[in-house]
């Protein structure tokens, strides 16, 4: 995938939409899925970003990034791992890498669902993370 076009794209999308702040939560996310198997680049969400970015107006709030990123097809995958006792457990993208959670986990199974989570909870995740950010 073209991640660092991607993201030297995205980044200059943010800029001229007057929300550079927003870019450490859209590299922490996009971040989390690489290497997640998904279907083409159409499907990687740092691919889906630029698409949305590219077709706003200036100038944009957070609430308005948080909203595309709540809508990535991304969230709609599931990966987990059965674990000794058969109960699954699942990786969360908005918290840990892909490739942290896959390493060792012989029995780890993907699967698409299409069931976004509540866009209140991605919501609130991008608010604090945000919040976490400033000063």
């Amino acid at each position: 995938m073209h991640h660092y076009w991607n993201a030297t794209m995205i980044e200059s999308e943010l800029q001229r939409l007057g929300a550079l702040n927003c870019l450490p939560l859209i590299q922490h996310i996009t971040r989390n899925f690489i290497g997640f198997p998904s279907d083409g680049e159409q499907c990687d969400p740092a691919y889906q970003l630029l698409m949305h970015l590219q077709k706003m107006r200036s100038p944009i709030t957070a609430r308005e990034i948080y909203k595309i990123i709540s809508t990535l097809d991304a969230f709609s995958w599931r990966g987990y791992i059965i674990s000794p006792d058969k109960t699954p457990v699942y990786w969360n993208p908005l918290e840990t890498p892909w490739v942290s959670f896959y390493p060792g986990r012989t029995k780890t199974i993907t699967q698409t669902e299409w069931e976004y989570p509540p866009p209140d909870i991605i919501f609130h995740y991008c608010e604090c993370f945000e919040t976490a950010l400033t000063p």
